[in-house]
């Protein structure tokens, strides 16, 4: 007797056995079907089973095996799972044996080991994105229906804690103009669904925002810059519940910007003087030049120039209107000081600072 005519034997006998049980359809169901009984042997199967019936004949599936084995010979169904490799192949699969009777079950195999592994992958992420928003110098925010916070990122923000944010409105820490209900308030009739309403109350935005800046209160009392970007969200009925953002402290970038813009502006009214000066020949023409000038570039109303004397302070050049308060005391008392004298009253404001040639005082400017 050789092998072929086993295979024979066997091939009539799992066809009679087919006869002999009424089997259900299996070319219909979409996914992979086998019937099998307890001894392992495939008795039908779809063509979308093929990956499964070879690894199931191959002994590859060492456990399955003996799961379907268990379920043929209890006639109790059992749940399982195997991955298959290879092209084409199902990959990882949740598989379900259901029995049949007479020893035999059928096994239906699902990817929906495929969804449980979007599911972790859409887990990672979150927790992913989570722990970035946490370690950023950034904090984010979210805001309801109602316009109180819903969400602050565990770090809180500018001192504050998140549980000291989440549950108030983000207009008791606006400083004052920048709260959406304050400006509307102020009678400028701005429609709260227009982009103008998103800018100045960034945190009930209806409209997308990207890098607006807001004047955000402190836990210190102090005020800080913050750059703002933020998304609307609206529910299936296109009703507005909230919005969505980031903050960013930029107050020492808005500092240092304006410290570069003073430093700037002092270079120019100073080029600006010294210009004014040198084109004049005469000693008593460029000091009233620079009088002129000085007015003009500090939008002063009126400019003196004193000379110290041997009698004291003595008016050389009066540029504009002279003003009521000189008689204060503070062109002396600027010679006696380092830096500016300030003096106010009869609807006037001056200052006065000391002039000095090789460290001494010589005279002194009045504004």
């Amino acid at each position: 007797m050789t092998m072929a005519f086993f295979a024979d034997l066997k091939d009539r006998f799992l066809s009679r056995r087919r006869k002999a049980l009424s089997l259900p359809p299996l070319d219909a169901m979409p996914w992979p079907a086998v019937i099998m009984d307890a001894d392992g042997a495939v008795l039908a199967a779809n063509e979308a089973a093929g990956h499964l019936v070879q690894a199931l004949q191959a002994g590859t599936l060492p456990t399955l095996n003996r799961d379907i084995a268990t379920a043929a010979r209890r006639n109790a169904g059992t749940p399982a799972e195997a991955t298959l490799t290879g092209e084409e192949a199902l990959g990882a699969s949740d598989l379900t044996v259901v029995p049949l009777g007479q020893e035999c079950v059928l096994v239906l195999a699902r990817r929906e080991a495929l969804d449980r592994n979007l599911r972790e992958a859409l887990v990672d992420s979150r927790r992913r994105y989570k722990d970035l928003v946490d370690v950023s110098s950034y904090f984010a925010w979210e805001t309801g229906p109602d316009g109180v916070f819903v969400f602050v990122s565990p770090g809180g923000a500018l001192g504050w804690q998140a549980s000291e944010l989440v549950g108030r409105r983000p207009e008791d820490f606006l400083v004052a103009g920048e709260g959406g209900e304050a400006d509307d308030a102020m009678g400028d009739g701005t429609d709260v669904g227009s982009p103008e309403f998103t800018v100045k109350n960034s945190f009930q935005a209806r409209y997308a925002v990207q890098n607006a800046e807001i004047w955000f209160r402190c836990a210190d009392a102090a005020t800080a810059c913050l750059n703002v970007s933020v998304r609307p969200l609206y529910d299936d009925d296109d009703h507005w519940v909230g919005a969505r953002g980031i903050c960013r402290d930029i107050s020492e970038d808005r500092e240092r910007d304006a410290q570069l813009a003073r430093a700037h502006m002092r270079e120019r009214l100073f080029g600006y003087i010294v210009r004014t000066m040198r084109d004049e020949v005469e000693p008593d023409n460029m000091l009233a030049a620079a009088a002129a000038a000085i007015a003009r570039a500090l939008a002063a109303q009126g400019t003196e120039i004193y000379r110290v004397t041997s009698g004291g302070p003595q008016s050389a050049v009066v540029y504009g209107a002279a003003s009521p308060l000189v008689p204060t005391g503070c062109i002396g008392a600027s010679l006696r000081r380092t830096g500016t004298v300030a003096v106010s009253g009869e609807g006037a404001a001056a200052l006065a600072v000391a002039t000095r040639y090789q460290g001494e005082v010589n005279g002194a400017l009045f504004l």
